[in-house]
């Protein structure tokens, strides 16, 4: 053990005043060393709402290279969020029951402090006679407490579901929703009024298949969001036994046959001729005229970028132990599947896995993002990295794959929990059957499915395990959403569970630096955000790449908002936003100190057209 790591259970002795004066010695040493700084003074401005946090329970503790340590903390009961994913009738071992719910953290009405969004799995028997919603919406208030919101959102007759992406898909403004399930899908658009209402039949959707990812993305970059959905596998509920012991467990996937996904076109924008002005939305089904019916898959997760720098949205979906599927817009409606040819199919030896999760995000370098794949244990994250015309696999050279290879992960986000410049890697476990020796026990029938969360810094080139309390890490967890929930400047987590409570993880990490972020929006869209907006920040460092796409994880959604660490660096020279709109428009925002504009340790948000336009074709 290092000399600077502190188990959770040293910590816990420690009281907030003797914690940080250990804190401010080690930022003594350091300066005098010549070494990374790590002050405490970040953290103490939003200690004061926290007053009662020292008797919540330890999530996470470890130590950070330089004398800083990255902390998260259990905080769920405390701030008021209570909601549990409990699946009737488990021995039964419906499949859609073990593959769990995502979740969301996003700014629902607009009131500069974010929301919590948690699903229940929708299965057969879950919502039969069940007095509770499927959905559970808690509104922050201005104490940074949550109240249970659901039944006065109107959203208490959803049933349940699998995902959530959230995005405004009428460009009125207001943050609308989408959820999955094994059966269908649902379009709840938010009225501004604190209310959502379902508008699924309304506006065209008619979705036939196990729906669990989805994300949203202007695929002709019409200025209206379109909708890309992963459809799993064909939803046959089988009895399933253990080779090894025939004890009976829930079914492998590849008992299942693979589905089509499908990708709607949003037609709102047809016959307007302002954005915005009427509240209806419309939806037209493309699959099958956009080519993406050409491929099959057990889409698991989602993601929508764009991979080929050519200014058009391309979508990568995580295949469940099929191939996954890479498809890239051709620029006319219709896509072209080249997961293959773009070497992101499979791992590095060409076997498939059973693939679950996906981040987008910097890993090697700030200057561009690699794609990472959650998957079952045995196997590892995939680790695509860009290069000419493609990706490399870099699981082994990044260090990743080793440390994942026991778990089976889920949710995964890489987030700069400390603002030291390098991000973290925050992964979210639990098995899909039980180890062999472990027989059915209905009192604990969820305990042996447990595993531990992970989290992984970088540290000389490579990724290292933070250490954490195991007694207290492990869950049965799917869902991971990444937010900066109490507005003080650094990325908190949310995790969905399957058997028992949901998680808040508030990041309590010292920083080792400074941070920025960012919101792109449109006011001619109803100030939306901008999923696919790319972001390439100059600092004296050099260049930082960072694409805002809130629809991430495993059927999870983050906070709109790119968040990201500057380490040292106190100056932002300038931001290029390429927005992905029809005219391929790319802006230079510059400081303005008249307004505040590029200060960091600030959210900024930048609205197109209010830059200096340097180039309108990439």
């Amino acid at each position: 053990m290092s000399n600077w790591q502190l188990h959770s259970k040293d910590l816990w002795r420690l009281t907030r005043p003797s914690r940080l004066s250990l804190q401010q010695f080690f930022f003594a040493v350091s300066l005098i060393a010549g070494g990374l700084a790590c002050s405490p003074s970040d953290k103490v401005a939003g200690e004061s709402h926290r007053a009662n946090s020292a008797t919540a329970k330890l999530e996470l503790i470890a130590s950070k290279t330089g004398n800083c340590d990255i902390q998260m903390t259990s905080v769920a009961a405390l701030l008021g969020v209570n909601f549990q994913d409990i699946p009737v009738n488990p021995t039964r071992y419906e499949a859609a029951a073990i593959v769990g719910a995502g979740c969301a953290i996003y700014d629902l009405d607009n009131d500069g402090i974010p929301e919590i969004l948690l699903l229940r799995m929708r299965t057969r028997d879950d919502m039969s006679g069940s007095k509770q919603p499927g959905i559970g919406l808690f509104r922050q208030t201005t104490d940074g407490q949550f109240i249970d919101a659901t039944r006065k959102s109107g959203l208490d007759t959803c049933l349940g579901g699998a995902g959530v992406a959230i995005a405004d898909c009428n460009n009125d403004g207001w943050p609308d929703l989408l959820i999955t399930s094994p059966y269908d899908v649902s379009l709840w658009l938010n009225n501004g009024a604190g209310k959502f209402n379902d508008v699924t039949q309304t506006a065209g959707i008619d979705h036939a298949g196990w729906a669990i990812s989805a994300s949203w993305f202007d695929y002709d970059r019409d200025g209206w969001l379109d909708l890309f959905v992963t459809n799993y596998l064909e939803n046959t509920n089988l009895p399933c036994t253990s080779l090894s012991g025939g004890k009976q467990d829930f079914c492998s996937p590849l008992l299942f046959e693979p589905t089509t996904d499908r990708l709607y076109r949003n037609t709102s924008g047809d016959s307007k001729t302002i954005a915005g002005a009427e509240a209806d939305v419309r939806f037209v089904d493309v699959t099958v005229e956009s080519g993406i019916s050409t491929a099959s898959s057990a889409g698991m997760g989602s993601l929508a970028v764009d991979f080929t720098n050519d200014g058009w949205p391309d979508v990568y979906v995580a295949s469940d132990q099929r191939p996954n599927r890479l498809w890239i817009n051709q620029q006319n409606g219709r896509f072209l599947e080249q997961a293959v040819h773009f070497g992101c199919d499979a791992d590095f030896q060409g076997r498939m896995q059973a693939s679950m999760g996906l981040a987008f995000g910097s890993v090697e370098s700030p200057e561009y993002e690699s794609i990472i794949v959650s998957h079952l244990s045995g196997e590892f994250h995939a680790v695509y990295s860009p290069i000419p015309n493609g990706f490399v696999e870099r699981s082994r050279e990044t260090g990743i794959g080793t440390l994942t290879r026991p778990y089976t992960g889920f949710g995964v986000a890489l987030a700069d929990l400390d603002c030291n410049g390098s991000n973290e890697l925050l992964t979210v476990n639990g098995r899909v059957a039980r180890p062999n020796s472990i027989p059915q026990n209905d009192a604990e029938f969820w305990a042996p499915y447990r595993e531990p969360i992970q989290l992984q810094q970088r540290s000389n080139g490579v990724y290292q395990p933070i250490d954490f309390d195991a007694e207290v890490s492990l869950h049965l967890a799917r869902g991971l959403s990444i937010g900066d929930l109490d507005s003080d400047g650094d990325v908190d987590a949310l995790i969905s569970t399957i058997g028992e409570p949901a998680i808040i993880l508030r990041n309590d990490s010292v920083r080792a630096g400074h941070w920025i972020g960012i919101r792109a929006t449109d006011a001619n869209l109803g100030k939306r955000t901008c999923p696919g907006a790319v972001l390439l920040i100059k600092t004296t460092n050099g260049i930082i790449r960072s694409t805002l796409q809130p629809c991430q994880s495993y059927a999870s959604t983050h906070q709109d908002l790119v968040h990201v660490g500057l380490g040292l660096v106190q100056n932002v020279e300038w931001i290029d936003v390429l927005w992905p709109h029809a005219d391929n428009r790319t802006e230079r925002f510059e400081p303005a100190e008249e307004v505040g504009l590029m200060r960091v340790d600030k959210v900024h948000v930048l609205v197109r057209g209010q830059g200096r336009l340097i180039k309108t074709d990439r």
